[in-house]
């Protein structure tokens, strides 16, 4: 009895709905236990040919079913790495922070990834995530006026300065007049820059691009500043301290401008000491305000400072200016030097981490200097 003749008999039963006979249960326990224990020497082509489909039709509903469920847990598992691969790539300066906190090894404030949503599609994209509200700052204003940057320095900095040569007529058979100019040199050496800055431990456990680019640009901020600050000031400078360029003013180079005239003034000792063209105003908030209710003339409604300009010379204006003061001159003239990189120590204390921060110690060493005294003039309002 084939497996055909097995399955009618089942289905005739089924089909009368009735039990299975005596004899019909005999038949199929029979067949059964004929395929369980097969005799040696029955070896007929259709039991062969019948067995394989019996056994192949099992093994083949296993991998329909199971096989994709395999290949989508492989798919997660692979989509899950590529996410962390990418989170670890894409917050990398906030998981050095975390790493300096537990292992107190210094990082780098100077190695930035650049991530684009084009690069790291949906990963990098955020939804309903605001940026942090970071202190309000001084503007940084000295390299928008033209100021020039030297990084990544190692040595000590010594610029050269050539003096004028002169020239004279002579006679036909007379000597030649020693024309040539002297020369000079500016140096400049690292000073170290320094500052606490705590951030909280949940800052430092969260991942997300807003959050980093908040605390690098925040650090990178309060350095500048406090370096900018420092040049625009008016203290005479020392080993660890660079000198603000307010400490050069002098009767010869100041002006206390009363009208306009006072500001033409200065801007002819400038074309006097044949400075270049990319003049700039750098003034304080109140000598901005001064320039700005001063009229050209008695005769004229226009002011002195209009639409962020004097007299057409752009005017830039920042609070690290104290007073009525201003300057005005070529700004390629002043030099910033910054040595190596910026290192960032994250400080671990009980009584800190017990309010749930820790501090950042930041360390920077830069200098910053006057090339040319003569391509800078000062003023201050009456």
């Amino acid at each position: 009895m084939n497996k055909q003749e097995l399955l009618d008999i089942i289905a005739k039963a089924r089909e009368e709905k009735r039990s299975l006979t005596e004899e019909e249960k005999n038949l199929i326990n029979s067949e059964i236990e004929a395929r369980q224990n097969p005799e040696p020497q029955a070896k007929e082509e259709e039991p062969k040919a019948e067995e394989p489909e019996v056994k192949a039709e099992e093994p083949k509903e296993e991998p329909q079913v199971e096989e994709p469920k395999a290949e989508e847990e492989r798919n997660k598992d692979n989509k899950s790495i590529n996410t962390q691969t990418k989170m670890e790539k894409r917050y990398n300066f906030l998981a050095e922070l975390r790493n300096a906190y537990e292992t107190g090894k210094k990082i780098n404030l100077n190695e930035v990834r650049a991530y684009t949503v084009a690069a790291e599609g949906e990963d990098v994209v955020q939804t309903d995530i605001y940026d942090i509200w970071m202190p309000l700052r001084q503007k940084n204003v000295l390299v928008e006026a033209g100021a020039k940057v030297i990084s990544g320095i190692k040595n000590n900095v010594q610029i050269p300065l050539m003096g004028k040569v002169s020239c004279s007529f002579a006679g036909e058979t007379s000597g030649a007049t020693d024309g040539s100019g002297s020369f000079s040199a500016k140096k400049l050496t690292p000073k170290r820059i320094t500052a606490k800055y705590p951030i909280s431990l949940q800052l430092l456990a969260q991942d997300s691009i807003g959050v980093e680019n908040a605390v690098r640009q925040e650090i990178s901020n309060a350095l500048y500043s406090k370096l900018e600050e420092t040049l625009l000031g008016s203290g005479a400078g020392d080993d660890d301290t660079p000198a603000g360029i307010f400490y050069g003013m002098t009767s010869a180079n100041t002006t206390t401008v009363t009208a306009f005239s006072g500001i033409t003034g200065m801007e002819a000792k400038l074309e006097g000491e044949n400075v270049g063209s990319e003049i700039k105003y750098i003034l304080s908030p109140t000598a901005k305000a001064g320039l700005r209710n001063m009229p050209k003339s008695s005769k004229s409604t226009e002011l002195v400072m209009q639409n962020g300009e004097i007299d057409g010379t752009p005017a830039i204006s920042t609070s690290n200016i104290s007073g009525d003061k201003f300057v005005v001159g070529d700004f390629s003239n002043l030099v910033i030097a910054t040595w190596d990189n910026v290192e960032i120590d994250v400080v671990r204390d009980v009584a800190s981490v017990g309010n749930g921060v820790v501090t950042i110690v930041v360390n920077a060493f830069v200098d910053g200097k006057v090339i040319r005294p003569e391509a800078f003039q000062f003023g201050k309002l009456s």
